[in-house]
């Protein structure tokens, strides 16, 4: 009898967790816009949090994640990208299009690690004081894999920008796009 008691409480709080599910507020995010030139500036998962003159200088649009079909409750900033202004712009999964955002910086970044990687800024300093000129075959060395690292970097770039699961995002084009996010309006 013990066992089909658990049975029963297992039960009655299977049914009481459903009924909690069913009775959960929706699930959704917040874009805020820039009231005077309607650009997207960030997402909000709680606009409580916002003082009311931000609140009141900002546009507004919530976002029911279950429309798109985002059942969990986390939000990840990085998995979704709002394409456009308030007024003509659209919610985007960049996992379900399948596609990556990839910065020139972030590019810049990798080819940097790798380069110092191999060779510690202390490296280079010191081959440079001891050899201005770098013609030491550490110098040489170190040039070759400097022209290489700088050719595949060339190429990941120009793979970015031509592929099709990627949208590749230059320096001055992330510039551009936070400058204009953040503008009055005002031309």
């Amino acid at each position: 009898m013990k066992g089909s008691a658990d049975y029963a409480v297992q039960a009655r709080y299977l049914i009481q967790i459903n009924r909690d599910i069913a009775n959960m507020e929706k699930t959704v995010i917040y874009a805020l816009f820039n009231n005077a030139n309607r650009e997207f500036t960030a997402w909000m998962t709680d606009i409580s949090a916002l003082p009311e003159t931000i609140r009141n200088n900002m546009l507004l649009r919530e976002i029911n994640l279950e429309d798109y079909g985002v059942t969990d409750a986390m939000f990840n900033p990085e998995r979704y990208k709002w394409q456009g202004n308030y007024d003509t712009g659209k919610f985007v999964d960049l996992l379900a299009d399948n596609k990556a955002i990839v910065t020139e910086e972030e590019v810049h970044e990798k080819y940097d690690g790798l380069f110092f990687r191999k060779y510690t800024v202390k490296d280079v300093l010191y081959t440079l004081i001891d050899n201005t000129l770098m013609h030491t075959k550490d110098g040489l060395d170190m040039q070759t894999f400097l022209r290489k690292l700088l050719t595949r970097k060339e190429n990941d770039i120009n793979y970015y920008k031509t592929s099709g699961v990627h949208i590749y995002e230059t320096v001055e084009e992330q510039l551009k796009r936070q400058r204009k996010a953040f503008e009055n309006g005002k031309t």
